[in-house]
């Protein structure tokens, strides 16, 4: 094993004998999110422990106007699987990417003295409120004294935001504010204000330049991927309503995870390289570069809810690969046309059991599973 790595010493003004923060000290696990997990194989190959994972870290955000942003960043995501006789989906994406970030931003109403107070408000709340309480609210002990300071901080915004609706207090930590408006709905406290000064947009879009490999969870396999994409989140309220006749007292998710599911889409075209990918080189002499279709589809919601601690909150995840021009070996057996199903149920203390069917990028065979385990967020 070796000798065990030195512990380094505190950073100067840091008080000793506080709690160790793992993502403070390793601040390139910020935007992990890990789910330890069982997975069961419904054909009968058996069971296995896995690990799914998925790492989003923007390295680089900057402005290209007022309203719309560019950012760098990388991602990792898939599930790694400690039996691999166990039929589950083995693929791992891991990239670079670029995006143009709000590539429609709403537009401002004509009144610009009243957009222009909208803004100084924001400013004000946010430089003279919130940001002064979310400091204290990160600290892992606070004095009386500075909890006295939060509550203070939290009724005097209050008293300015009031016009907008009750001010809420959650988000990971319970560090952030929301706005609650009315029939209950939420929304962050700085969305709230500028609501009022910009038109309703049904969309908001994201365009991507996409690096990626994909490979199984053993490397043996690998396939190189440049693609362009859209992403767009639909402001759709009325498909939440068959969910909201479920939960007890109608109304909105009561969890602000819940209250922001979307529906996402996505879609884009890509190049595929898989020279290096030789499961598909066994049903396939071929292995030019080939050009390839992605769409996607993601909503979450909630179904249950006592508050916002005791909610049960619900997935739905759905992909589709086309390859043009594939191989006929490819085409036998139907790996041209590819698609992909995830439900996934979600309990208090982060606690989930999920049910996926089909095939992704790297597989050259689908699978259907159930599984259950533990998410966690970094």
């Amino acid at each position: 094993m070796g000798a065990e790595p030195e512990v380094p010493a505190p950073p100067a003004g840091s008080p000793v004998g506080q709690p160790f923060n793992l993502a403070e000290w390793f601040g390139i696990i910020k935007g992990l999110q890990i789910e330890p997990k069982v997975i069961s194989a419904t054909d009968g190959s058996g069971t296995t422990f896995g690990l799914e994972y998925k790492y989003d870290r923007e390295a680089k955000r900057s402005s290209l106007n007022d309203k719309t942003d560019i950012s760098f960043s990388l991602h990792s995501e898939g599930v790694i699987g400690a039996d691999n006789d166990v039929n589950y989906n083995h693929l791992l994406t891991h990239g670079l990417r670029f995006s143009v970030i709000d590539i429609f931003p709403r537009e401002e109403i004509e009144d610009k003295e009243r957009v222009a107070e909208a803004q100084a408000l924001s400013q004000r709340i946010n430089v003279k409120y919130f940001k002064p309480w979310q400091t204290l609210a990160e600290k892992e002990n606070k004095t009386d004294e500075e909890k006295i300071q939060m509550s203070d901080l939290l009724k005097d915004a209050g008293t300015e935001l009031a016009p907008f609706g009750e001010i809420k207090v959650g988000g990971p930590g319970g560090t952030q504010w929301f706005i609650e408006g009315e029939r209950g709905r939420t929304k962050g406290f700085l969305n709230a204000i500028y609501d009022t000064v910009v038109k309703r947009r049904v969309v908001f879009l994201m365009a991507d330049l996409n690096a990626d490999a994909e490979t199984d969870d053993r490397f043996d396999d690998i396939q190189l991927v440049g693609s362009l994409s859209v992403r767009a989140k639909f402001d759709l309220p009325f498909i939440d309503k068959p969910f909201e006749w479920l939960r007890p007292g109608g109304g909105p998710p009561k969890n602000f995870l819940n209250r922001k599911g979307g529906p996402y889409v996505w879609a884009g075209m890509g190049l595929v390289d898989p020279s290096n990918n030789d499961s598909r080189k066994d049903l396939a002499d071929e292995d030019d570069v080939f050009p390839r279709a992605h769409f996607g589809l993601f909503y979450r919601t909630e179904i249950f809810s006592v508050d916002a601690q005791k909610a049960i909150g619900l997935e739905f995840t759905w992909r589709y690969y086309h390859e043009f021009n594939s191989p006929r070996g490819i085409r036998r057996e139907g790996l041209d046309n590819t698609s992909y199903f995830r439900s996934t149920i979600l309990f208090p203390a982060n606690l989930f059991v999920e049910y996926t069917s089909g095939t992704l990028a790297i597989d050259v065979e689908g699978a259907e599973t159930i599984m259950g385990g533990w998410r966690y967020n970094f």
